[in-house]
């Protein structure tokens, strides 16, 4: 007897395992590919430098651009603002104190020394118009006062007459009354009119003691607008070497910039900046040489700029006779004792990683990140502490495009 074959059925909890398996496969698969393909980057040989590490003795000796500089110098400043007008002297030449340099033209200056002068003069034409219209004004006074004295004395003698009528009986009392009332009238007016006189000079006075402290204000301004246009012609605040900025016909120059400096002939030190990581290998009093001398190390600046310090060097005698402000050369400085360390050249790879890490090729086409411990670094040379051997193969040029990167594929012919 035939017996029905029944279907497969798919339950629920088939399907959800079914489900639940094909999300996990997803996420794996997509969790694998992202992670490789984020760090995993690709580069030509050709886009890159390769280093082999190698044994060298770097601890010996740390050269460096030597700069001549003087031992003291005296900034040249400009008291006054303006627009240069002539040089006088070259940068380079030996110059006494007060030697002129160069001149400055200020057109501020001028114009206000110009209406200065134009003020005074017109001060000085009010003074003497005021002076000429007192005296006028006296000479009127005089001969109203001449005049007034005139008939005062007309009617003194008037009242002497009329005094002697009086007596006489030759005429009545009311006459006499009035010839002396007039005379008193008359004398009373003298004296307001020498009193108004009086009020009118002192007045005079003060407007002309007003008008000449005025003028001498106009003098006093005059004085200092002229000192300072003397101020625009610079000199030489001391004797030596004189040095001068980048200066033209033309140029303009503020208050109080700096033009220039003067240095002591014969004087001279000379800076190098080196590599923040020799800070603990040198010290004060370590020896270095140049082509044309010795030199002593004298100070270790404390700040540090562009990961670099700067030291300065006492020049020891016999000095150069040829020396100037500015040459430059090739100084070993000493220090320590020789070794060898492990060096690896830089040509970008130290800025991105601060030397915690570098690719290291583990064959022709396959680069690894590797933490490396480094110590000293000179120019593009770094000593490698650890992580590294002799021989090892190492990408040092820019890490920029492969931060993110575990490993790197390389194509291309080495």
């Amino acid at each position: 007897m035939d017996r029905a074959i029944r279907k497969k059925k798919f339950t629920a909890g088939k399907i959800f395992l079914l489900f639940l398996a094909l999300v996990l496969t997803v996420f794996l698969g997509k969790f694998l590919f992202s992670r490789e393909f984020y760090r995993t980057g690709r580069a030509k040989l050709s886009r890159i430098t390769i280093s082999t590490v190698s044994e060298e003795n770097i601890s010996r000796e740390i050269r460096s651009l030597g700069t001549v500089e003087p031992e003291s110098r005296v900034v040249i400043e400009a008291d006054e603002g303006g627009k240069v007008d002539a040089i006088f002297q070259a940068s380079g030449v030996s110059v006494s104190k007060g030697t002129p340099i160069l001149r400055l033209k200020n057109e501020v200056l001028e114009q206000e020394l110009e209406k200065l002068i134009q003020s005074r003069e017109e001060e000085k034409l009010i003074l003497a118009l005021s002076s000429e219209e007192f005296k006028r004004r006296e000479l009127e006074f005089r001969q109203r006062l001449l005049e007034i004295d005139f008939i005062l004395a007309g009617l003194v003698t008037q009242v002497e007459i009329d005094t002697r009528l009086y007596e006489s009986g030759g005429i009545a009392r009311e006459k006499l009354s009035a010839s002396r009332v007039e005379l008193d009238f008359r004398n009373r007016k003298k004296e307001l009119f020498i009193s108004v006189w009086e009020s009118e000079k002192t007045i005079a006075a003060l407007k002309e003691e007003l008008q000449k402290r005025k003028l001498q204000s106009i003098e006093n301004s005059l004085t200092q607008i002229r000192r300072r246009i003397e101020r625009l012609t610079v000199c030489s605040p001391v004797s030596g070497i004189l040095n001068l900025e980048d200066l033209f016909v033309g140029r303009n120059i503020n208050t109080g910039e700096a033009i220039g400096a003067i240095d002591k002939e014969g004087d001279f030190k000379m800076t190098a900046y080196v590599d923040e990581f020799y800070l603990p290998l040198i010290s004060i009093g370590d020896k270095a040489s140049f082509s044309d001398g010795d030199a002593e190390l004298s100070s270790i600046s404390p700040v540090v700029r562009d990961g670099r310090i700067r030291l300065d060097f006492f020049l020891l005698p016999p000095l150069p006779g040829n020396l100037i402000s500015g040459q430059t050369f090739t100084l070993s400085i000493k220090h320590g004792v020789s070794q060898m360390k492990m060096i690896v050249s830089d040509e970008g790879f130290y800025r991105d990683t601060a030397g915690s890490w570098v690719f290291k090729l583990v064959d022709d086409h396959t680069a690894m990140k590797t933490a490396v411990d480094t110590g000293l670094k000179n120019g593009n040379r770094v000593e490698i502490l650890s992580g590294l051997e002799k021989g090892d193969r190492v990408i040092v040029s820019s890490y920029s495009d492969f931060l993110e990167c575990d490993k790197i594929i390389l194509s291309g012919e080495i």
